[in-house]
């Protein structure tokens, strides 16, 4: 059975659920892994662990290699077996197969350098937002889960060697961000578009996902 392109026609929004359930088989499988072999390489049960407890020699690899394993179930492998699946050429379906332009890369570092004050802004006004008393649970599972990440990410950056870096940018940066691309903007934008009718429409509906997604709804 030939499985390439083989959910071509499904309509936007099976197409959507069939990702939503590649991500969650992905996410589960991978992260089950990356737990097993923190345990078995380095000896440290994420499974019981959390961030107030005690940190053992060792923790932060653990972390690093389930990290890095779960962000290519998320997001990488839900990606190509979606573009797979949806389409006969999965690197045109997710957009990487073009060359972009020199004018249009120097257009879209302009728009970053000048919407940074804006979205600083954003941010520091979000950030000062007070949820009404009915919500005051919904507010403090935010600041919950702002100050969890906050500390994932001061642990995963408190090494000091080079080796340290490399890895933070590879676990952080590199595979993250490639993985988040490719599902969100590759493939779910594409849903969104289809299915509103609208690009604009698409492309900030996948963007509210994508900030949603990352649990930091301050800087939402």
């Amino acid at each position: 059975m030939n499985l390439r392109a083989s959910l071509a026609d499904r309509p936007p929004y099976r197409k959507f659920l069939i990702i939503v359930g590649l991500v969650m088989i992905g996410s589960v499988l991978f992260s089950s892994l990356g737990s097993v072999l923190a345990k078995g390489v380095f000896g440290v049960d994420l499974t019981n662990w959390n961030l107030q407890g005690e940190t053992l020699p060792g923790t932060v690899e653990a972390l690093r290699l389930f990290q890095a394993l779960a962000a290519v179930g998320t997001f990488l492998v839900p990606a190509w077996a979606a573009a797979f699946l949806f389409s006969v050429d999965p690197p045109g379906y997710t957009g990487i197969s073009g060359k972009p332009s020199a004018k249009g890369a120097l257009v879209l570092f302009v728009l970053f350098l000048a919407g940074l004050p804006f979205i600083n802004w954003m941010a520091q006004v979000n950030s000062q937002l007070h949820f009404p008393s009915f919500l005051a649970q919904v507010e403090e599972w935010m600041v919950t889960a702002e100050q969890q990440a906050a500390k994932l990410t001061e642990l995963l950056l408190s090494g000091k060697t080079g080796a340290d870096l490399f890895w933070n940018m590879l676990v952080i940066a590199v595979i993250p961000a490639i993985g988040e691309e490719l599902l969100f903007r590759g493939i779910i934008q594409r849903q969104f578009v289809e299915l509103a009718g609208n690009r604009h429409v698409g492309v900030f509906l996948a963007a509210f996902l994508f900030s949603a997604l990352h649990m930091q709804f301050f800087g939402f």
